[in-house]
């Protein structure tokens, strides 16, 4: 396949949606300012879609096991012991103020 100067540059004007040598050309400068405005649309929007996926990112950290604040949980078994173990605790507190007498 033989390429020739015109033929090259009747594909590339095509393909850049310019016109062919000998018809009228499109405003080079409008060109150029058409492909800026083009670009700074593109890069916003690629602007969003990264913030999008930094946000994302942030949703998955949440359902991760996070470490709680505040009171532990008991299961059952451990509120029963912590039941008995203040009955004993409170009981000997009770009888220690007994014997303490008024003055205490």
């Amino acid at each position: 396949m033989e390429l020739n100067h015109v033929s090259f540059v009747e594909r590339a004007g095509k393909v850049c949606g310019r016109s062919p040598p000998g018809q009228h050309a499109m405003d080079l400068d409008q060109a150029v300012q058409e492909l800026y405005a083009e670009r700074r649309k593109i890069e916003r929007v690629i602007a969003l879609l990264e913030e999008m996926q930094r946000g994302a990112g942030a949703i998955p950290a949440l359902t991760q096991s996070v470490k709680r604040r505040g009171r532990k949980f008991m299961n059952p078994r451990e509120r029963q012991e912590v039941s008995e173990r203040m009955k004993k605790y409170w009981a000997a507190r009770r009888k220690g103020k007994r014997t303490a007498g008024p003055g205490a």
